[in-house]
């Protein structure tokens, strides 16, 4: 979502939260999506769709194109981000 990124628009930006200067109110931001991977297997686990494995980002250098809605990640930041899923996913499906 856009409000969830450093762009404010669904092309182009980061993951708010993820930079090294980010405050709390942004770092729950990223929390916040990383608790979506999360919802994401749980209603895919709803319809019988289960799981091996899940990327953090699909294609990598689609943040430097915009010509669609993406998002860029950093490979510091998909790090941080991994930190914040891996345990939530973890913990709900050992």
């Amino acid at each position: 979502p856009a409000w969830m990124k450093t762009s404010g628009k669904l092309k182009g930006g980061h993951i708010r939260g993820l930079d090294t200067a980010a405050n709390a109110s942004e770092k729950r931001v990223a929390q916040a999506w990383a608790r979506s991977f999360v919802k994401f297997a749980d209603l895919m686990a709803d319809e019988g769709i289960e799981f091996w494995g899940l990327t953090l980002q699909n294609e990598p250098e689609s943040g430097r194109i915009g010509s669609f809605n993406q998002n860029y990640v950093t490979s510091d930041e998909e790090r941080k981000l991994l930190d914040m899923v891996g345990p939530l996913m973890r913990k709900r499906y050992p």
